[in-house]
């Protein structure tokens, strides 16, 4: 799609991911590159306002700068697969060139306006805690210049965790447009229809992913350190699992359904061909036929055997690889969880 016909103006994250991709190193370069720079600055701060010894890293920084690039970095993964699926997936759909063109760009970007009022909830943030005094940011002992800087840092991110989940949000509902709307789906070529279901459980992933990192923080520092009760982390983190399983699953059922009727379509098919063969063979045994009738026999018997193939086609659109890699890291976050709740009670 040409730039100066663009249907909407893309988004100030998509103008990033864009930038990323067009260059000549790899991705990840770029997102260590801004990891680097919001770990050094915060600890550098640190050092400027004397909270910390000058050049002596805190631990806990490391994981604190580490959600802008790594929120930037799954937003771009989720798009290149995005990109991919559509591509795979392009054979099922009905749509003409323009209107395929169109829905892979709402895939792979999100409009400027809603993001950018999503980015106001950073600064809202950072006003609520020196209202409040939640204590997020701390306003005293600092110089203009750090407290500047601070603020920058929590705008950031503070708000690109809601952008992420509009990202999330939006992506897997066009998802759930684009198989919505196929032509005749063959249950005996399923690899395109199995396109979307890499992206979905990665998207799934992702949130287990940002979970276990804040997890894993709350296991070095001790639960007492987020001041979070048990009860409420270990509810968090069933929260997040369940909804990191709906955005693997939800945005496929409604091509669940489609293929459930594809096969059931097959399977009524199958049935008239076994109604009419058993029909046939009953007019070859009172014709004393035996040998017409034995063929009708074998013919019903295989007719069975193709009813029996055709009962046993999967109609969930993703490969068992696909849906053993989620389940391997679905149940993380809980886990984690039960081994920080172990380790307090025995230490």
């Amino acid at each position: 799609m040409a730039s100066n016909h663009l249907p909407y103006t893309p988004s100030i994250v998509d103008r990033i991911i864009s930038w990323v991709d067009r260059q000549r190193f790899p991705a990840w370069l770029y997102f260590l590159a801004i990891y680097l720079f919001y770990l050094f600055l915060s600890q550098g701060l640190a050092w400027l306002d004397q909270t910390a010894p000058v050049g002596v890293f805190e631990l806990q920084k490391f994981q604190t700068n580490i959600w802008p690039a790594l929120t930037l970095w799954i937003m771009y993964s989720l798009d290149k697969l995005a990109l991919r699926a559509s591509e795979n997936f392009r054979p099922l759909m009905i749509n003409n060139e323009e209107d395929y063109e169109f829905k892979v760009f709402q895939l792979t970007h999100m409009p400027a306006r809603p993001v950018w009022i999503l980015s106001l909830i950073g600064p809202l943030t950072v006003i609520i805690s020196f209202v409040f005094d939640l204590g997020i940011i701390t306003f005293s002992d600092r110089t203009i210049l750090s407290l500047i800087s601070q603020v920058i840092i929590f705008w950031v991110g503070f708000s690109l965790f809601p952008i992420f989940v509009f990202h999330t949000i939006r992506q897997l509902t066009i998802v759930s447009q684009i198989q919505s709307n196929l032509g005749e789906i063959d249950l005996f070529n399923a690899t395109p229809l199995y396109s979307f279901s890499v992206l979905t459980s990665r998207t799934g992933i992702a949130w287990v992913l940002l979970l276990s990192t804040t997890l894993l923080w709350a296991f070095i520092y001790g639960i007492n350190s987020t001041g979070l009760s048990p009860a409420f982390s270990i509810g968090f983190a069933v929260v997040e699992v369940t909804s990191a399983a709906a955005s693997f699953v939800l945005p496929l059922v409604s091509l669940h359904t489609q293929m459930e009727k594809a096969k059931g379509r097959l399977i009524d098919e199958i049935n008239l061909f076994i109604k009419s063969s058993i029909s046939s063979m009953g007019s070859e045994l009172k014709n004393l036929d035996p040998a017409k009738a034995s063929a009708k026999h074998d013919l019903v018997e295989t007719l069975k055997m193709q009813q029996e193939y055709v009962s046993k086609l999967p109609t969930w659109p993703w490969k068992t690889d696909t849906l053993r890699g989620f389940l391997s890291v679905l149940f993380l976050p809980i886990l984690l969880m039960v081994i920080q709740q172990l380790v307090e009670r025995l230490f």
